[in-house]
């Protein structure tokens, strides 16, 4: 936000209930179910998400006279293949050819680098998975991590599940960013994106992570997520417990904590 509160921002979100990447979990209808996979433009997600991202940079770009740069792409698919015997398979050949058509598709980027990939990694033992998918599907995204520099395999598995044992509750949910306890998730994808996009120097590095300490944000990085009640009792006036380090911390510490 501090580097971009000159120009603003804008976040495309766009989802739908019962959909996988590739494997073929739910018929498409009405934007539910289908498949996100470029295979399936015409007729399922991915015209549809082009339509969408489209219409945003040509509104910022015409209507508002300013220069839109698509800074991060954050998915969340995997939950479903995972339900399908054969999806952990599918899901890990498509996953790189996914990530390219996207990239080629509405990269906007201007430094050489890629536009970065935060994919949240599908939680074990959901109701519907099935184990083996699952651990497919997992160690694939790990897997494609560790060759491209710019995509990170999110791990949301301490993330608490609603009562139906498939999603998440509304206050892990990256839907509910208005919620006290939506910060564990969106700040992850925070930490992520500037992870990728790399700060060039030293100075700014420096920079960025006491301004982390000064917000706190550090302290929500690092403890493990809260319940319910203790969130309660906070909200009533109960000090919770704080490890954050102090202002005054050295430079040479912060660029040190930083860089790990």
């Amino acid at each position: 936000l501090k580097r971009h509160s000159d120009t603003g921002f804008v976040v495309i979100k766009r989802g739908s209930n019962s959909s996988a990447l590739l494997a073929d979990v739910t018929t498409y209808s009405s934007g539910n179910g289908g498949r996100w996979s470029k295979s399936f433009a015409a007729t399922e997600h991915y015209d549809e998400l082009k339509a969408d991202i489209e219409n945003a940079v040509h509104y910022i770009n015409t209507v508002l006279d300013k220069q839109a740069e698509l800074m991060c792409f954050f998915v969340c698919l995997g939950t479903n293949d995972q339900a399908l015997a054969g999806g952990g398979a599918l899901f890990v050949a498509e996953l790189p050819v996914f990530v390219k058509n996207l990239r080629d598709d509405f990269g906007t980027h201007t430094t050489g680098k890629k536009t970065p990939f935060i994919w949240r990694r599908p939680q074990l033992g959901t109701a519907t998975s099935i184990v083996a998918e699952s651990i497919a599907i997992r160690a694939g995204l790990d897997a494609y991590a560790k060759t491209d520099a710019q995509f990170v395999s999110m791990d949301v598995d301490d993330l608490e599940r609603q009562a139906g044992d498939i999603h998440e509750t509304p206050e892990s949910s990256i839907a509910h960013v208005t919620t006290r306890s939506s910060s564990w998730l969106s700040f992850r994808i925070a930490l992520s994106t500037d992870t990728l996009l790399r700060m060039a120097t030293k100075e700014e590095r420096i920079e960025a992570r006491q301004t982390i300490l000064r917000t706190g944000e550090k302290r929500a990085a690092r403890q493990p997520m809260r319940s319910a009640g203790e969130l309660a009792q906070e909200e009533a006036g109960a000090t919770p417990p704080t490890d954050e380090p102090t202002d005054d911390q050295s430079e040479a510490e912060a660029a040190a904590e930083l860089e790990s």
